[in-house]
């Protein structure tokens, strides 16, 4: 089986053990660090710092 599947059976197994308060807060925390990791990691490797991410206007009028 594919490594999604690990994954679902593992949050399936730890939703079973916390609460649901905590099962959203964790959602919401990771939620976050996906949209914020991107821009970290960017802001850290890059010499001039730019961030673009696909709504911004240099990107969809570019097409």
């Amino acid at each position: 089986m594919g490594f999604l599947h690990y994954v679902f059976v593992a949050l399936k197994q730890a939703s079973k053990k916390v609460s649901g308060g905590g099962l959203s807060v964790l959602f919401v925390v990771l939620a976050y660090l996906s949209y914020a990791f991107p821009m970290i990691y960017a802001y850290f490797e890059s010499v001039n710092f730019i961030y673009v991410n696909a709504w911004d206007e240099e990107t969809y009028l570019s097409y």
